[in-house]
């Protein structure tokens, strides 16, 4: 039973450059596995439930996805006002985005610069990005109490099922 990750682990997995980034952030080159390093790994936003199915198996990995997807629904569902809110700014942006996206691409086809292209793109992505920052914000302001609980739930979930003091 493995009592460490490291961060070589991590990447061996093929884990995301942030959370392998992240990981070094708060604990390092390597943290033992331990409930207390979990609810950190928690709270600092390292993702837990992509772990989880590469270390738990059998029973342990069922126990802990029945907890897990119970504060999965429980998020979902407290967080849906403020995801309608975000997805209302989200959504007319993206389609702003992609109207731009289309027409420089029409105009490269028909003839015009790959830079033309590329620079209209870059407008456009950089609108996008301004347009939603404040709904994105919004969204994980509002949902961070939820967010916290799940987090927290599935960080014990997991040593629970790991049999971890």
């Amino acid at each position: 039973m493995m009592k460490t990750i490291t961060m070589q682990y991590l990447k061996d997995q093929q884990a995301c450059p942030e959370q392998v980034e992240l990981f070094a952030e708060i604990f390092g080159l390597r943290a033992e596995l331990s409930r207390e390093n979990l609810l950190k790994a928690a709270l600092a936003n390292l993702n837990i439930s992509w772990l989880a199915p590469r270390l738990l198996t059998g029973p342990e990995l069922g126990k802990y996805n029945k907890l897990v997807r119970d504060a999965d629904i429980t998020f979902a569902i407290d967080s849906m006002p403020a995801t309608l809110v975000r997805e209302a700014i989200v959504a007319p942006a993206w389609l702003a985005f992609e109207a731009s996206r289309k027409a420089a691409y029409e105009a490269f086809i028909a003839g015009g610069s790959c830079d033309a292209y590329d620079e209209t793109v870059k407008l456009a992505e950089r609108a996008y990005n301004e347009a939603v920052a404040p709904a994105h914000q919004f969204f994980n302001e509002t949902v961070a109490p939820a967010r916290l609980i799940r987090d927290t739930i599935t960080a014990n979930a997991f040593a629970d099922a790991w049999g971890l003091p």
